[in-house]
């Protein structure tokens, strides 16, 4: 593969990080009441290794000589303040599952660059570990007592 079109592969993984939905629970934080203090804290984590995620994406496309294209929010994640955490978290684990098929699917694109390979993988990885965790917090989130 040639370096315009893996770092278009590279560039379409950075704006699926850009468009998830996990940062918006952050914007959202406030209006919330969480479980637990360390589900807030672990939530927090996960926003900030997307953030992470999508420097290297952009690090690793500047090296190949390209440039990143902007990228627009996702209007369908745009309308989420003042919502109950049981509403969102959903959504989240939806948009979650979404990104790491969006992962799987792209990575064969990549197969062709070493580095750009195990960059997927370990952004992968890391995604299917915030799954998971996404999971357990929904699941102690269905079983909380209701508020009143």
């Amino acid at each position: 593969m040639d370096s315009l079109n893996l770092s278009r592969t590279l560039d379409r993984l950075s704006h699926a990080e850009q468009r998830s939905m996990l940062p918006r629970l952050r914007e959202s934080v406030v209006f919330v009441s969480w479980a637990s203090a360390g589900d807030a804290d672990a939530v927090a984590g996960m926003i900030e290794q997307e953030r992470e995620h999508v420097a290297w994406l952009v690090e690793m496309i500047l090296e190949l000589g390209e440039s990143p294209t902007p990228c627009t929010a996702d209007v369908h994640t745009t309308s989420m303040h003042y919502v109950e955490l049981n509403y969102m978290m959903p959504r989240v684990v939806q948009s979650k599952r979404k990104l790491i098929t969006f992962y799987d699917q792209n990575s064969a694109a990549v197969s062709t660059s070493a580095e750009a390979s195990a960059l997927v993988a370990r952004i992968a990885e890391r995604h299917k570990s915030h799954l998971a965790q996404l999971n357990e917090m929904t699941g102690s989130l269905e079983s909380a007592p209701a508020d009143g």
